[in-house]
């Protein structure tokens, strides 16, 4: 579970990790537990996006529960939430986008390594993959697959070390 909490106050804007004690002589496998994440002191956070690592040989992870608070912002947009879980890799994914609907043309993705085929859109709902465009230094490619619940993008080959990796796409 993950609990998202933004408040608007003057302070600093602080962000916390609230994980259980797992040395738990109660907790056998199978258990399940939460893990909150609260941001405090926000004003006009627009979306947020993140990844917790852990370790496969001891976690298994099933289900991942995004809870915004405030779902209709001051502006009146929809708060759009996704979650990944990638247990091969020992990922989960959050992300949440606050803001309107439309054509996102040369979106940032990343920056390839030779080796990372993993790449996230900074929204996380996409209207399909039919509607999305990958391009691997301006040039476009099919040779992705997309999860249009997170934005997760797995292109077939790692973009080369240092190749600029954007996206077309529609934001619903």
């Amino acid at each position: 579970m993950f609990a998202i909490v933004v408040r608007p106050a003057p302070a600093q804007a602080t962000t916390s990790v609230i994980a259980p004690t797992i040395v738990n002589p109660l907790m056998a496998p199978g258990s399940t537990f939460a893990i909150d994440i609260l941001v405090n002191n926000v004003v006009d956070m627009w979306d947020f996006d993140f990844v917790l690592n852990y370790d496969t040989s001891i976690l298994t992870a099933t289900s991942v529960l995004v809870n915004v608070l405030d779902p209709v912002a001051a502006y009146g947009f929809k708060v759009t939430t996704a979650a990944d879980i990638d247990d091969t890799l020992g990922t989960v994914h959050v992300a949440a986008n606050r803001g309107p609907s439309g054509n996102i043309v040369g979106e940032f993705v990343g920056i390839g390594n030779g080796a990372n085929k993993i790449f996230f859109l900074d929204n996380p709902r996409i209207l399909s993959k039919a509607t999305t465009t990958m391009f691997v230094n301006g040039v476009p490619t099919a040779a992705f697959a997309l999860t249009t619940t997170s934005g997760r993008i797995a292109m077939t080959v790692a973009p080369p070390a240092g190749a600029v990796v954007t996206a077309n796409y529609v934001h619903p």
